[in-house]
C-alpha cells in the first residue's frame, strides 16, 4: 500500500551535490546512497524497483534540504541487508538543494 510519505532512520550522512555540465547545461548532481534502518517488508517491496519523489532531510540545525522537485523528482530504491538497508538516491537538480 502506497502511502504519501516515509520517514526513515539514517546513520550520520553529508550532502555535497556537485555540478556536471550536460546538454542541457549545468546541473547539481545529488547522487547519495545512506544507510537506513531496516524498514518492514512492504515498503522494501515498494522501493525495490525504485520511486520517484521529493526527498526531505533535516539537518542537525533543524533547517529542511529537498532532493527533486515536483518537475524534476529524485528516484529512489532500497536495497534490503541483514540489519539495515540502503536508501539509493538518484538526482539531478537546477539548483543546489543547499
Amino acid at each position: 500500500m502506497k502511502k504519501k510519505s516515509y520517514t526513515f532512520i539514517s546513520d550520520p550522512f553529508s550532502v555535497s551535490p556537485s555540478i556536471e555540465t550536460t546538454a542541457a547545461g549545468n546541473l547539481f548532481n545529488c547522487d547519495k546512497d545512506i544507510t537506513i534502518e531496516l524498514p518492514d517488508r512492504d515498503t522494501i517491496k515498494e522501493f525495490q524497483s525504485g520511486r520517484s519523489a521529493v526527498v526531505s532531510f533535516r539537518d542537525t540545525t533543524g533547517r529542511i534540504i529537498n532532493m527533486g522537485t515536483q518537475e524534476m523528482p529524485a528516484t529512489l530504491s532500497i536495497s534490503p541487508s541483514l540489519n539495515s538497508a540502503t536508501l539509493s538516491i538518484k538526482c539531478r537538480m537546477i539548483h543546489s538543494p543547499l
